[in-house]
């Protein structure tokens, strides 16, 4: 059911930024996630008002679904389970889950790419699962077309999956999407970060222009599922495959050919 008021907190709020989160509970006893705006800066604040638009108005089965908001708020489904768990990706190591699960949010970003929408901050923390339904949440960077006017302001994302353009100069385009998901698919087949070590020493190596620890060459010519994946960590951005593309290469090869959302959904 939808919810009139923001809900209170059930626990800690974190707030960054002026913008605050926290976990509630709705009147049918569903957990939400709850945002809202305080005294934000300009930036955030229209962020955060991008962000309730763009969950007012995107129906996907890889999205949280929208519970309520109101003029400084917005809440949605809480879900749980992340992918940055080490017990939820433990299950999701094998050929055939990586397979699936990557194939399901390349599906989810064809469809938000077609309208003009990049996500900007693809990892681990940010997928997480509904059942077994891979579901992308946090679109607080989340960029439209091509002449964003909030995109470049500043570095946003996570240096340990952002794609070369987005850490040096802010640019969020399909193509880091696309990046950062093949990042996420190669850690779940190698069993390694894209770069290790503490966030200072990832900066360090970023800025030294080492960009991951994938060890591609054992990939090269390589017609399967790392292969693919290895293509769209590709240095320059208009050789790395669209979300549409890798939907579809990872859908011919799921055996079923049915457990890969349609790149037209919705």
């Amino acid at each position: 059911m939808m919810v009139r008021e923001a809900p209170p907190p059930l626990g800690p709020v974190r707030s960054r930024a002026g913008i605050e989160t926290y976990e509630a509970c709705a009147t049918d006893g569903e957990r939400l996630f709850v945002k809202r705006v305080a005294a934000a800066p300009a930036l955030p604040r229209q962020r955060f008002a991008r962000e309730k638009q763009l969950a007012q108005t995107l129906q996907h089965p890889a999205l949280a679904g929208l519970r309520g908001a109101g003029e400084n708020w917005f809440a949605c489904d809480f879900i749980e389970a992340a992918l940055d768990k080490p017990q939820i990706a433990m299950r999701h190591r094998s050929a055939d889950a990586v397979e699936a699960l990557i194939g399901e949010l390349a599906a989810l970003l064809a469809y938000l790419h077609g309208r003009g929408i990049t996500h900007g901050d693809i990892k681990p923390a940010h997928i997480r699962f509904r059942d077994n339904q891979p579901v992308l949440v946090d679109f607080g960077i989340a960029a439209i077309g091509g002449d964003d006017p909030l995109s470049g302001h500043e570095i946003a994302g996570t240096p340990r999956w952002m794609a070369p353009e987005q850490l040096r100069a802010g640019t969020i385009t399909p193509a880091g999407d696309i990046w950062s998901l093949s990042a996420v698919g190669l850690w779940l087949l190698e069993g390694q970060l894209p770069l290790m070590g503490t966030h200072a020493t990832v900066l360090a190596k970023r800025d030294a222009g080492i960009h991951h620890e994938f060890k591609l060459s054992a990939h090269d010519g390589d017609g399967g599922l790392a292969g693919l994946l290895a293509r769209g960590l590709e240095h320059r951005p208009q050789r790395r495959p669209t979300a549409a593309m890798l939907a579809g290469a990872l859908f011919k090869r799921s055996p079923a050919g049915q457990s890969i959302t349609s790149v037209t959904a919705g």
